[in-house]
């Protein structure tokens, strides 16, 4: 499953995020991309809120590949053993590398296809609506 987030991110909306990414997770045991590269405002991983969505996310299913290619948030993912297993992958070819690499290891890999996101979720809009 890939979740495609996009928009400026605060603290307010991205507790809507999170509570939508993890009903999904509840009932989705599979492998799921959390792509981040359209995020607007380069500080997200420096919000508290969004660093406990990407843990709460991350425990809920394990089987998670962040897409970004925010430094600062490689920076945090490194520092975290919550996120051991945990690929980060900075662009599409490297989503797709990783997955073709996987594939012969890993049957979760099977299903996973790297063109449409079976999920956006535009940040804007779920402030407006949340509020």
């Amino acid at each position: 499953m890939w979740i495609k987030l996009s928009g400026v991110v605060d603290n307010r909306s991205i507790m809507n995020v999170r509570d939508v990414i993890l009903s999904i997770l509840d009932d989705y045991s599979g492998i799921y991309i959390l792509d981040l590269n359209r995020i607007e405002n380069e500080e997200f991983p420096n919000l508290t809120n969004f660093r406990k969505m990407i843990s709460d996310s991350i425990r809920v299913n394990q089987n998670c590949i962040l897409l970004s290619d925010s430094k600062k948030l490689e920076l945090w993912i490194e520092n975290y053993s919550i996120f051991n297993g945990t690929y980060l992958v900075k662009d599409p070819n490297e989503l797709d590398q990783l997955i073709s690499n996987k594939v012969e290891d890993d049957l979760l890999f099977e299903n996973v296809s790297s063109e449409e996101p079976d999920i956006r979720l535009h940040l804007d809009y779920l402030i407006q609506d949340g509020s």
